[in-house]
């Protein structure tokens, strides 16, 4: 359930103000994407609490993997308005990551290949390809400013 928190900290809150701000000032496209990377990139850097109980090299490596992350949850946000499919595909995320979910190892390992493709997928989409029209979340944020 760690998702949870995680997604209205970072994508509710951080993202949520970050956005306010430049709507409110001066919105851009390129301002809308530094947006998500600050709020993707704190994400990720948040996990160095992993320190605690993880080596340096494998928190390293949950930092970027996070921070990765991070850039699909707050693109699927920031395009559906809704923080709740956010959590959605956090949560898919952290359970197929999970060492004791009962799923057999060879379903587990597929299962996060298709699920890594599928967010890789979610990013360039959203990065590239779909940057002609407003995203759902900016005009929510523009109806409540007015």
């Amino acid at each position: 359930m760690g998702g949870v928190p995680e997604e209205l900290f970072c994508r509710g809150v951080l993202l949520g103000a970050f956005l306010t701000y430049v709507i409110k000032y001066d919105y851009t496209y390129k301002k809308l994407i530094l947006s998500i990377v600050s709020s993707s990139a704190i994400f990720g850097l948040l996990h160095f609490t992993n320190l605690t109980h993880a080596p340096f090299p494998l928190t390293v490596m949950q930092v970027i993997i996070s921070i990765l992350g991070g850039l699909t949850f707050a693109f699927i946000y920031v395009q559906t308005g809704s923080i709740w499919y956010a959590v959605a595909v956090h949560f898919t995320n952290n359970f197929l990551r999970a060492p004791n979910t009962g799923i057999d190892s060879s379903i587990q390992t597929a299962a996060l290949a298709i699920f890594g493709y599928f967010t890789i997928l979610v990013v360039v989409y959203f990065l590239w390809y779909d940057r002609k029209h407003t995203p759902q979340l900016v005009k929510n944020i523009k109806q409540s400013l007015n």
